[in-house]
């Protein structure tokens, strides 16, 4: 009894390692074949939605960074994620702000739509010279205007002016600044300050790494 145990465990073990070497040489060779893909010349997603997370959020489209200003507005219910974003491209670069909003923080939607850029809330040099070269990490608040609840949203967000900006280059000072927009319906769309930025550069003195 005891061989014909071990004879099955042999036997189930041989299929296991059969099976999952399949699988992981299968793995490989499409590894293998996306490295001889120039990506930015796909002519469309479909290798995008091959690879895209079916659970946690993403970008509909081009290179995905770090999230930004998260926040949960009162007056629509909805939570907001905006998150670094390089439209229509596959690398880092061009760093703009992307926005989807959720009622559950399950399923999200596009603001305002995934179609032609428009989830794109912030992009460099749209109305803000200070930031020609991208829109980098911030917040957003929903402060409202008036006592009463409404849909107002307040962003503070990085503006940058030069690059690049490194840990391990110098630092040029102006190359980044804080600037403020603010949305009168509920995130959708963003009105400048007229002052920007509000902070121009870090305080003299300070010894500043990117």
């Amino acid at each position: 009894m005891k061989i014909h145990f071990l004879l099955l465990f042999i036997i189930i073990n041989f299929l296991y390692q059969t099976h999952s070497s399949s699988i992981q040489l299968d793995v490989f060779k499409q590894i293998q074949d996306l490295s001889q893909i120039n990506l930015t010349n796909l002519p469309d997603n479909s290798l995008f939605t091959t690879w895209r997370p079916s659970y946690h959020f993403s970008s509909p489209n081009s290179w995905m960074n770090d999230p930004c200003g998260p926040l949960y507005d009162p007056a629509t219910q909805n939570y907001h994620l905006y998150y670094q974003v390089q439209p229509a491209y596959v690398q880092w670069g061009n760093i703009s702000w992307g926005h989807a909003k959720s009622k559950d923080m399950i399923f999200w939607e596009d603001v305002t739509s995934w179609q032609d850029y428009d989830y794109i809330t912030f992009a460099p040099g749209v109305g803000n010279n200070h930031s020609v070269l991208g829109v980098f990490t911030g917040s957003t608040l929903p402060i409202p205007v008036t006592s009463n609840i409404n849909s107002t949203i307040t962003a503070i967000y990085t503006s940058v002016k030069y690059l690049p900006i490194s840990w391990n280059a110098p630092y040029i000072k102006g190359s980044e600044s804080q600037s403020l927009a603010i949305s009168y319906d509920g995130g959708v769309t963003y009105q400048q300050y007229v002052n920007n930025p509000i902070l121009a550069s870090p305080p003299d003195g300070m010894n500043i790494t990117g």
